[in-house]
């Protein structure tokens, strides 16, 4: 959710006055269709999350879900877990260095249920 942001592409004036549209910013030959994520990729990839995710501990887990679901800092979750700021930020490094490599294994190989 942190990550999840709308972006805008303000219209802008040209030198002789004229207002150009933001998206014309972008070249023509480009295919913005190739550019987007299809409905069946999109549920690869976050059965591929689900499936990592579920690989980590549950404190792992708990964490991810703290920092990354709720917005928490790694200071205001080391307050509430009563723990310093270094330890929870060891434990958030080891979480992703565990979940990169969970999600760069040939996913195709393993077998889902």
């Amino acid at each position: 959710l942190r990550n999840h942001r709308e972006i805008h592409i303000p219209d802008r004036i040209t030198d002789d006055g004229e207002v150009a549209v933001g998206m014309d910013i972008f070249s023509s030959g480009e295919n913005i269709a190739d550019m987007i994520m299809t409905a069946d990729e999109e549920q690869r990839l976050r059965a591929r999350l689900v499936w990592a995710l579920g690989r980590l501990s549950p404190d792992q887990q708990d964490l991810l879900r703290r920092v990354y679901g709720d917005c928490k800092s790694l200071v205001s979750v080391s307050e509430e877990l009563n723990c310093s700021r270094q330890a929870i930020q060891r434990r958030h490094e080891r979480a992703l260095r565990k979940l990169r490599r969970y999600l760069t294994t040939d996913f195709n190989k393993i077998r889902v249920h």
